[in-house]
């Protein structure tokens, strides 16, 4: 049994916030167990989160939870089966960290509790914790078992300074490249010069400021709660910032975030001496690059830009950076379903986003079906050309406020059905921000004859971006 002291509790820290995927058994008993003693909290007495991948890769959603401002929160986070992303629960808690964090200063504390030893998405999960929290937290490493391994990144933390903090953390990437080594998963890393160059256009407009940044200098641009998508892979986060201040914004100091990290994903099954394997296949598209071709019209319309995009950014060997400048420049982005192609353009998404008239950000990624990325809140807008997904219209939160939408799409890749009428303002909570997520996604194809694997449906990531200007006709 590992040991943990209670000491990480105050006498009104009485609640724990337990999220993770936990589908019981003896492992996750001996957690609860762990947990009771080290907190000294009841079980009865934690606001339990159960978030939990069923036989059919379904969903289940974090429930509504009270906020009690006198409650630190504990986050403690039991993740990672060996086939399945961990990532969805992690942007939960980011959504989560980011909402408190706007109306209290809260300190949180997380532990990690890896639950395969072989997870091939740990090194994710490390460097997830370390971007998205705030506050202290240990990290429980089970590789050994009994290592308590903590990082103070709070800036008021022991009177030491911001960049101090984040050299503690070093030993986060040595433990990150042990673990890399013990469990040899491949990957790449995209190389900067290559990046830079896939830049060269944007950065040719003086009023565009574009910056390349290491994942780990997330912390010091105060980017903690706000991820990019890393599902399903073992690579890096990436995220762009998108600062546009004009008028009243600049007044305010408020910036936009443009978040997505664009991937196609598509899992190709193929028979082998008669036995069914299945081959995954990740090629990263990396949705940031997508953006550019929006934030390169913005740029022509000599509206000022702060772009950042951190790094590193992670390709699969067939991905060229060629192929990323085509998607830039607006080559039609394709994607299967069970019945035919969508064809969609960015300039097409751009055209609907004018004609709804919104006041907002829009993001327009697109997932695996088992697999939801949410980031901030406002409206969630799905585009699908599954009509059967009607019934799902529309659901709240009363927690996040959060709404989804289903517009079904016509065969020629234009909306039809629901118009978007509202626009949800976040105000301070987002800084005077709209999150509008559009998600372009596909119904599983049915199971293959052989019940050992299936096959799931290709999909791709596009991002838009539609400001509060965007009806100025740039």
């Amino acid at each position: 049994m590992i040991q943990f002291t209670s000491d990480l509790l105050s006498d009104n820290e009485k609640k724990v916030l337990v999220i993770g995927k936990f589908a019981g058994g003896k492992k996750n008993r001996d957690l609860y167990q762990w947990m009771e003693e080290a907190f000294d909290v009841p079980v009865s007495d934690w606001l339990q989160t159960y978030q939990h991948w069923g036989n059919e890769g379904e969903w289940h959603s974090l429930p509504v939870y009270k906020k009690e401002s006198s409650v630190k929160f504990i986050y403690v986070i039991g993740l990672g089966r060996e086939k399945h992303s961990s990532a969805t629960a992690y942007f939960n808690v980011g959504k989560t960290l980011s909402r408190l964090s706007k109306h209290e200063r809260l300190h949180y504390t997380a532990v990690y509790w890896p639950t395969f030893i072989n997870d091939h998405s740990k090194e994710v999960e490390l460097e997830l914790f370390e971007v998205m929290l705030k506050g202290s937290y240990s990290c429980l490493d089970e590789t050994s078992w009994r290592t308590e391994i903590s990082f103070v990144l709070n800036e008021e933390s022991d009177g030491k300074g911001f960049q101090e903090q984040l050299a503690e953390t070093s030993y986060l990437s040595e433990m990150l490249k042990k673990n890399q080594q013990l469990l040899e998963l491949p990957y790449e890393l995209m190389d900067e010069t290559k990046l830079l160059e896939v830049f060269k256009r944007l950065s040719s407009y003086e009023n565009v400021h574009s910056d390349i940044f290491d994942h780990e200098d997330l912390h010091a641009l105060g980017m903690g709660g706000i991820l990019a998508s890393a599902a399903k892979t073992n690579t890096s986060p990436s995220l762009v910032k998108l600062d546009y201040n004009p008028g009243k914004l600049e007044k305010d100091g408020a910036g936009f975030f443009l978040i997505g990290a664009g991937r196609i994903t598509k899992e190709v099954e193929y028979i082998r001496n008669n036995q069914g394997q299945t081959q995954r296949v990740y090629t990263d598209r990396v949705g940031a690059l997508l953006a550019l071709s929006i934030f390169e019209q913005i740029a022509k319309k000599k509206l000022p830009i702060k772009l950042s995009i951190l790094c590193p950014l992670t390709f699969d060997k067939s991905a060229e950076a060629i192929e990323m400048v085509r998607l830039m420049n607006e080559e039609i982005i394709q994607s299967e379903d069970s019945v035919g192609q969508l064809k969609m353009k960015l300039s097409d998404c751009v055209s609907f986003a004018k004609q709804e008239k919104a006041d907002t950000v829009i993001t327009l990624g697109t997932f695996l079906k088992d697999l939801h990325f949410e980031i901030g809140g406002g409206y969630q807008i799905a585009l699908t050309n599954d009509p059967k997904l009607e019934y799902l219209r529309m659901k709240s939160n009363d927690s996040f406020e959060q709404k989804w939408w289903f517009l079904p799409f016509k065969r020629n890749g234009h909306p039809v059905g629901r118009q978007l009428k509202e626009v949800v303002s976040l105000g301070d909570t987002a800084g005077h921000m709209t999150w509008l997520h559009i998600d372009v996604f596909y119904t599983r194809l049915n199971k293959s004859k052989d019940p050992n694997h299936y096959r799931l449906q290709e999909e791709v990531d596009v991002i838009l971006a539609n400001l509060n200007w965007i009806n100025q006709g740039y």
